[in-house]
């Protein structure tokens, strides 16, 4: 299957699709990946893709509440009022690798048992606050051998967030992507 997420708007590139590829390489079928934050679906066909492409059976989930947020106002590309059927629309080539949870961050972590992820990947809110309880609340799902990674490290509050949570030292930066093995 050939990729078409050059189709669908969204902000996602180059370091992220090389992340994306690193984990369904990595991880056997049997694993969980979770995308918190898909917008209009750019980065979650990229995944299905690679999913798909492998033969491997990842269950991957999105979770975005598709109400968008104070950045997507003025956008002229997204039009608030059909964000839902938009992502619906626009993953429907893959929509059997991708299964859409339709919440806010926080109260779909609830929805995972601790230590049951394989890799979870935050791009949900970018203040520093919601970063900061995404990571609380996410982290605990991710196996013990699993990975925890994010966009836009270099959001100051992002970046503040990510620090404060992790010993720095240990982070993974491969552009505006970060990355916590933790199996380290």
């Amino acid at each position: 299957m050939e990729h078409f997420y050059k189709d669908i708007y969204g902000f996602s590139g180059v370091d992220l699709f090389a992340l994306y590829k690193k984990m369904v390489s990595r991880f056997d079928s049997g694993s969980h990946f979770v995308e918190v934050g898909a917008f209009l679906g750019r980065s979650a066909v990229f995944m299905a893709v690679e999913i798909i492409k492998s033969g491997k059976n990842i269950k991957f989930d999105c979770v975005d509440h598709w109400e968008g947020s104070e950045e997507h106002k003025d956008n002229d590309e997204v039009n608030l009022e059909t964000m839902y059927e938009d992502f619906l629309e626009n993953i429907k080539p893959v929509k059997g690798a991708i299964n859409p949870v339709r919440a806010h961050s926080i109260d779909a972590a609830e929805l995972y048992k601790p230590n049951s992820l394989d890799f979870v990947f935050i791009d949900a809110s970018h203040d520093e606050e919601s970063v900061k309880e995404d990571l609380l609340h996410w982290t605990p799902r991710v196996k013990e051998n699993g990975v925890i990674a994010g966009d836009d490290i270099n959001n100051e509050g992002v970046a503040n967030a990510v620090k404060w949570f992790f010993n720095s030292e240990k982070l993974d930066i491969i552009g505006r992507q970060w990355m916590m093995d933790l199996s380290q």
